[in-house]
This record gives C-alpha cells, structure tokens and sequence, in this order.
C-alpha cells in the first residue's frame, strides 16, 4: 500500500495526465546540473511543465488513466538524453 504522500502525487500524476494533450518521457540520467537547469529553464520559456517522478509512481497514473500503451513502449523508446 502506498503511502500517504505516494497516494497523493499518484493522484496529481493521474490528473495531469488525463488533461495531458501530450506526454513526453525522457531519460534524465546522465545530464549534469547545468544541463538539467538549461533544459528546465527552455521548458519554462516554452511554457512546458516538467516533472521527474518515480517510474513506480508513473506506471500507476498511467495504469489508471488506461495509457497502457506507454508501458509497453517506454523500455524501447526511452533513451538517455545526449549532450
């Protein structure tokens, strides 16, 4: 059982996505301080909203909002971002 605080970001997760036109999953791994403020910093200007989360977390938003697709997909298309 999640915890209380897990519930919640599932349940903020799940909102987001079910008004989501669009999502976008990227590998942050590997990318530097600088790099990931830069990327936040384009996101922002671009008016993009940008969240890391735990993949746990996510499976089940998405698992809620019936995305069972992107599970599927993520472990294939999913690569670490380049600099």
């Amino acid at each position: 059982m999640p915890t209380q605080a897990k519930s919640e970001k599932i349940e903020e997760l799940t909102e987001k996505l079910g008004r989501a036109t669009i999502t976008i999953l990227v590998q942050t791994q590997g990318l530097n301080v600088k790099d990931m403020t830069d990327l936040r910093n384009k996101m922002r200007t671009a008016r993009l909203e940008f969240q890391i989360t735990k993949n746990t977390l996510l499976r089940i938003a998405t698992e809620r909002n019936n995305m069972t697709e992107l599970d599927k997909k993520k472990s294939s298309t999913v690569k670490p971002l380049s600099r």
